[in-house]
Order: C-alpha cells, then sequence, then structure tokens
C-alpha cells in the first residue's frame, strides 16, 4: 500500500513540476512524446535483451507489486525453533532439521553452523549470499535448477 501511494506522490510531484516548468501545453503533444519515449524505451530493452529475459523482468514486476502473501510469520516461528533445537539436543539434531528446511537461505545458514563456522565467520558469508541473490537471483527453484538474471535489465 505504501508503495503505491509513494508511485501515485512521486507521478503527482511530476506533473506538478513539469506543468511550471514548461507552462501550458497540449495533453495531446504531451501524449504523443510520452509514447513516443515510452515505446522507444520498450523496443530498445526488446533489442538488448533475450524475451526470456523480458518474460521474468514482468514476473518479478508483478510479484514486487501485489502482494503475494509471504508468510514472515512462519519463517521467523522456524527459525526461533531450529535455535531452540540447537540450543537444548545440539548441533547433531540441528543438522537433521535443517535437512527439512525449505528456504535455500536459512538451509545455508544451518549448514555453516552445523560444520563449525564462527559467527562472524557467518555473518560475512551470509551477507555475501545475500547480495549475490538480489545482484544475480541465483537461488535454485524448487527443481534444482538456478532461476533466470532478470534483475540485469533493471
Amino acid at each position: 500500500m505504501v508503495h503505491k501511494m509513494i508511485l501515485v506522490g512521486g507521478v503527482k510531484f511530476f506533473l506538478f513540476v513539469s506543468r511550471n516548468v514548461i507552462g501550458e501545453t497540449s495533453p495531446i503533444i504531451n501524449l504523443k512524446s510520452g509514447v513516443l519515449v515510452l515505446g522507444g524505451t520498450l523496443m530498445s530493452a526488446f533489442l538488448a535483451f533475450p524475451m526470456k529475459t523480458i518474460k521474468e523482468l514482468v514476473k518479478s514486476l508483478r510479484a514486487l507489486l501485489r502482494n503475494d502473501g509471504t508468510d514472515h510469520e512462519g519463517n521467523v516461528r522456524q527459525i526461533v525453533n531450529l535455535a531452540r533445537i540447537g540450543r537444548m539436543h545440539g548441533v547433531r539434531a540441528l543438522e537433521a532439521e535443517g535437512k527439512k528446511v525449505e528456504h535455500p537461505f536459512v538451509r545455508e545458514g544451518i549448514e555453516l553452523v552445523v560444520d563449525g563456522c564462527d559467527r562472524f565467520e557467518i555473518r560475512n558469508i551470509m551477507e555475501k549470499e545475500y547480495e549475490l541473490h538480489f545482484s544475480r537471483k541465483e537461488w535454485p527453484d524448487s527443481k534444482g535448477k538456478n532461476s533466470q538474471p532478470a534483475s540485469r535489465v533493471l
């Protein structure tokens, strides 16, 4: 909701500033120039990137603009439960429970804990993995294949 309000506010601000700077112009002229700029931008994107990447971008933008209903509370509960298992039952039980975790980021963190890395090392590795994920979108999907790097279009 906040994202949509920011977008609407940005468009209103742009229209206000453009009207004050350019002055009063015909809406048809602005419509033609807007279509020309938008069309040119889209065509250059279609020429520069493969269609598969464009489709991934559209899918990513749709997911970004709609609420996908991600269960963040469930993820937090799962991490708290894993921490409790690690404290009470030790690393072996944590390793067994870690294999059941579906989220690849959390699963990798558990593997680092089980391997005996110290917390600073785990933090550095996880921060690098986080940056890699958002820069190249390379987390394996449910089929074990790496997803396409659609973020390069942005």
